[in-house]
């Protein structure tokens, strides 16, 4: 009898650890990824959510770390913000609000300045495109989203309404993707034309995946960002130095390079290539290698760069390894 008395009275604790021992399996939302630093800069992306598990922010940082009298210390020196706002009890977000940081000398606090708001327009509870307004310029722009088995292809017209007395030279932004399964992309050709071939173009190819997780594609914003990525800086070509700041304009990768992650991937790419197309010789190959946690998510990654020239890619201009830190919420 004593025995029973035993177990009924620590059979609750028995099911209260057995229920947070199932729910420790499953897979966190990914907080930050962060890379190494490479002349006194590291770049980072924060991921911020509601109750629901929602995502309301996404902030991206470069930041400086300086060294004065044995003191270390780190200061941004440049931060772009995406707010996302829903309705009600929606997974997905009705509008998008992007602004980068200001420091106000005076009162000593950051401020960030809103330059754009992106409705997204959904057909069937599927994105088909959005609706843009250019605060700063008091200017509307209409995106167009087209997703099929075989592509996803998203296209920004900025030319003024069609007038039959006058013409005006193209001035389109749009990404192609080419899925090679129905879960991971093969090819994306980014490109701002404006008439000319030289217009900024990027040209990626994937050719290798792991089977493991995308922490990007556990998001409820994946669906809705399916033509979006998550990009770092790329260095490469005859400055080998340089590496330009995140620009943002739609991703803000036209004509740039960089080492990727994509919210439509449900793996993570090990083998790419990224070129500039006819406007450079060189092209930059690069292999990824990571380290996963128990639910099969990156934890690290290191990506080994080489710098080639096209069509001739055993001429080597530039070698080098970038690393990336990926941390989730408890």
């Amino acid at each position: 009898m004593k025995r029973i008395l035993i177990l009924l009275t620590i059979f609750p604790f028995i099911l209260i650890a057995q229920s947070k021992k199932v729910s420790s399996k499953k897979p966190p939302f990914i907080e930050s990824i962060t890379s190494d630093t490479t002349n006194g800069k590291f770049y980072q992306v924060l991921f911020s959510y509601d109750k629901k598990n929602r995502v309301i922010r996404i902030t991206h940082k470069i930041l400086k770390v300086t060294t004065v009298a044995k003191k270390q210390t780190t200061k941004i020196e440049d931060e772009v913000t995406q707010i996302f706002e829903y309705t009600g009890n929606s997974t997905m977000p009705y509008v998008r609000k992007t602004g980068y940081s200001v420091y106000d000398k005076m009162a000593k606090k950051w401020h960030t300045d809103f330059t754009e708001k992106q409705y997204f327009l959904y057909d069937s509870g599927h994105r088909v495109g959005d609706s843009t307004l250019l605060l700063e310029e008091n200017k509307k722009i209409i995106g167009k989203l087209e997703q099929t088995d075989d592509g996803i292809y998203h296209e920004i017209d900025l030319r003024p309404p069609y007038n039959p007395n006058k013409y005006e030279n193209p001035n389109n932004y749009y990404n192609s993707f080419y899925l090679e399964s129905p879960s991971n992309i093969s090819d994306e050709t980014t490109r701002h034309f404006t008439g000319s071939k030289w217009g900024e173009t990027t040209y990626y190819t994937f050719s290798k995946f792991d089977s493991m997780v995308n922490p990007l594609k556990q998001l409820n914003i994946a669906s809705v960002l399916v033509n979006e990525k998550i990009c770092f800086p790329f260095r490469g070509g005859k400055n080998k130095s340089e590496e330009k700041t995140f620009s943002f304009f739609r991703g803000g990768q036209y004509g740039e390079k960089g080492i990727s992650w994509y919210f439509f991937n449900q793996n993570n790419s090990t083998t790419f290539t990224v070129d500039n197309g006819d406007t450079e010789h060189y092209k930059g190959i690069i292999n990824l290698y990571y380290r996963y946690n128990q639910f099969k998510q990156p934890v690290f990654t290191k990506a080994n760069v080489k710098v080639v020239m096209r069509g001739k890619e055993s001429y080597l201009f530039d070698k080098y390894q970038k690393r990336f830190t990926f941390r989730y919420r408890n």
